[in-house]
């Protein structure tokens, strides 16, 4: 019984490590789509109007 209660906490730790470093990466990439969604915004809305289509985009 002792034996499974350890590996249940050695899993449980496992689990935790995975989380922390799934969060981190999230949040950077969270941080990324903020710097670099407004540029890809801004080119597509000139692209578009370049090629002569008329896009209302509500903000």
């Amino acid at each position: 019984m002792i034996d499974r209660i350890e590996n249940n906490m050695d899993q449980s730790v496992g689990f935790v490590e995975r989380a922390v470093a799934d969060t981190k990466k999230a949040v950077n990439l969270l941080l990324w789509a903020s710097i670099l969604l407004p540029f890809f915004h801004h080119f597509s809305v000139l692209h578009s109007n370049s090629l002569g289509l008329d896009i209302c985009i509500n903000a």
